[in-house]
């Protein structure tokens, strides 16, 4: 598989979350019904795995309380990240994923953008992060390092 190949024009591909709890059966589902295959979202099998969460764990301060996600500023502590280990747990379905697609020409792998992440998840103050400058900035820099790290852990 070529990381940079490029897809036959009107080539179909899904983003994002399917309904399904069960890995197996969303993989099975994206690499049958999609010309170019991509990694599902199952926020149905956790919460972890809803769009806005996907990418942060290991994010400084990303907290569970109860069914309710946030920073929680307390504990928000920046650290570098050039040379940090990037956890992917909350990827349920990437390693089966990447098993599966070592037989496909082409593949698709999304990221939700920091902004979209910004704009709706709140801090322990109740605000968005997007009205605290500092950890926006810092979460932009980190969806870029976990991208990368992804991209080496999966090809």
């Amino acid at each position: 598989m070529s990381l940079f190949q490029q897809p036959v024009p009107c080539s179909t591909t899904g983003v994002g979350s399917l309904p399904f709890t069960s890995v197996s059966q969303a993989i099975e589902h994206v690499f049958a019904h999609y010309e170019i295959p991509f990694l599902p979202q199952l926020p149905k099998r956790h919460l972890h795995e809803q769009m806005l969460y996907q990418f942060l764990e290991d994010f400084p301060g990303f907290t569970k309380a109860g069914n309710r996600l946030f920073i929680d500023l307390d504990t928000f502590e920046p650290k570098k990240l050039e040379h940090k280990s990037f956890s992917f747990s909350f990827l349920g379905a990437l390693d089966a994923f990447i098993q599966k697609s070592k037989k496909a020409p082409l593949v698709k792998l999304q990221v939700t953008s920091p902004y979209t992440i910004a704009s709706h998840l709140f801090c322990s103050d109740q605000k968005l992060v997007l009205d605290h400058p500092p950890i926006y900035e810092y979460l932009k820099e980190f969806i870029f390092h976990k991208t990368q790290a992804l991209r080496r852990c999966a090809f």
